[in-house]
């Protein structure tokens, strides 16, 4: 008899194995991933569930595989099970500590990150080159592309994260945007950057490109932008908006909240982290975290240093379900963004109950995801 998977890897593979149905056309199969108990109270699930039966609604009533042919179900659990394989070798990886890329402090290789967006140039016969103007309704900047990764935890589903001073949004099939999304936006529709305050603390401004019309607290903003506020509902399309969230007012740290079902490279919830500022994005039981999981005993921080992601918790954390004699160390580090799937477990097993893990991934093809 095959050992059942941890809730939080099975978790992770039936809304893994749900998108790819959704992708395949074929939202029954969707639907039937998504029926798992381990799925109850999950944000995540319950969306790609109303997607499936929005999906299921559009479909004609004659609509059928002829006898023979392979549909797009089959396809599915063709696709579902080349990923629970893959999962599979990837537990059994890190249970013989073979996860790429891991080790504890001072003993890892730095991977490259992510190559930064070329600024565009006009060059004019003999004259040097130089850099075009931004678009109408934000300064011209410099800054490189955000460190981009996924960060899925126990208990509080998935999020994109973004270490920068500031990320574009705009629509996913042009390419452009650090923070791609299907909706009617232009390719560079709109900027959020943070900024500092009189006070010192961190502040975050959002700002039109190429005259776009947006909105914030529903007044339209200026071609100068807006500064946001926490609770803040910002309009960008008629068929997208985001919410602003700011736990912690002094920290380098927002969170935004894609609404009416919108997602980022799958997931509904984006975190920007301001690494100049050194901020660090915190996961913990209080309400004043990133991201807030009940009943955690202690505080996980993830922080950019020297080029990698430093993970660091008291309890201490180990990569892979695979537990050693040797004691858990209280920080690793990690490339950033991620070249592979590192699943984290903080502490050991308490009162019967598996230790808290939490995952980052690399980010999918875009392309992917825009279909």
């Amino acid at each position: 008899m095959a050992p059942e998977l941890p809730s939080f890897f099975r978790r992770r593979l039936r809304l893994h194995e749900a998108r790819r149905a959704l992708l395949a056309g074929s939202p029954a199969a969707a639907l039937k991933r998504l029926d798992d108990p381990c799925l109850s109270g999950s944000a995540d699930a319950e969306r790609l569930r109303a997607r499936a039966r929005e999906a299921l609604a559009r479909e004609a009533p004659s609509r059928g595989t002829p006898s023979g042919e392979t549909g797009p179900a089959s396809a599915a659990d063709s696709g579902v099970a080349s990923a629970l394989e893959e999962l599979l070798a990837q537990m059994r990886a890190a249970r013989d500590g073979a996860v790429q890329g891991v080790s504890p402090r001072g003993g890892v290789a730095r991977a490259p990150a992510e190559p930064a967006r070329p600024l565009p140039v006009a060059v004019r016969g003999s004259e040097p080159p130089a850099v075009a103007e931004e678009e109408p309704g934000g300064a011209a900047t410099d800054e490189p592309a955000p460190l981009r990764f996924l960060l899925a935890v126990d208990d509080a589903g998935e999020f994109l994260v973004a270490f920068g001073e500031q990320v574009v949004l705009g629509h996913a099939r042009m390419g452009e945007a650090d923070l791609p999304l299907l909706a009617d936006l232009d390719a560079r529709h709109a900027r959020i950057r943070g900024g500092e305050s009189f006070h010192g603390g961190a502040l975050w401004l959002i700002e039109p490109l190429a005259g776009q019309s947006i909105t914030v607290r529903g007044a339209p903003i200026g071609a100068g932008g807006a500064e946001l506020g926490d609770g803040d509902e910002i309009g960008l399309a008629p068929n997208l908006g985001l919410r602003f969230f700011l736990p912690e007012v002094a920290s380098g740290v927002c969170r935004l909240e894609l609404l009416h079902g919108a997602e980022c490279f799958g997931a509904s919830r984006v975190l920007l982290v301001k690494p100049r500022s050194g901020a660090r994005l915190r996961i913990g039981a209080r309400r004043d975290r990133h991201i807030a999981v009940r009943g955690l005993p202690y505080d996980v921080d993830l922080e950019l240093a020297d080029g990698e992601l430093a993970l660091r918790c008291e309890a201490g954390l180990r990569a892979g379900p695979g537990s050693s004699g040797a004691p858990a160390p209280a920080e690793l580090r990690i490339p950033c963004p991620p070249e592979r799937r590192v699943d984290i477990v903080v502490g050991r097993a308490e009162g019967g109950r598996p230790p808290f893990a939490f995952s980052v991934s690399p980010l999918p093809d875009v392309t992917e995801s825009a279909r």
